[in-house]
């Protein structure tokens, strides 16, 4: 959403953008579009607050992400490697 973004920071604010993995845990990975995307954030020039998987031990979430705790953390770090390393404008929050 790169245009929603920019509109956000010159309206002053800072977006906060929700990635929830409803089709799995097993889906996420250092991929293109996750890169594409961290780049384009990072284009942006834009803080954002990217809330990834919330809710994870939540009932009403579990059985669309399926996984294990330890696989949710594994995850957790792929994503927030790949904005590490493309998007240092990227916080990311649990």
């Amino acid at each position: 959403p790169y245009e929603w973004v920019r509109k956000v920071g010159r309206a002053g604010a800072a977006p906060h953008i929700a990635f929830e993995p409803n089709n799995g845990l097993g889906e996420v990975a250092d991929s293109n579009y996750l890169r594409a995307w961290a780049r384009d954030a990072a284009r942006s020039k834009v803080p954002i607050f990217l809330r990834w998987a919330s809710e994870m031990n939540g009932a009403w979430v579990r059985h669309r992400y399926g996984g294990t705790p330890e696989q949710y953390i594994e995850k957790w770090r792929v994503v927030a490697r790949v904005m590490r390393e493309e998007a240092p404008n990227v916080v990311m929050l649990w």
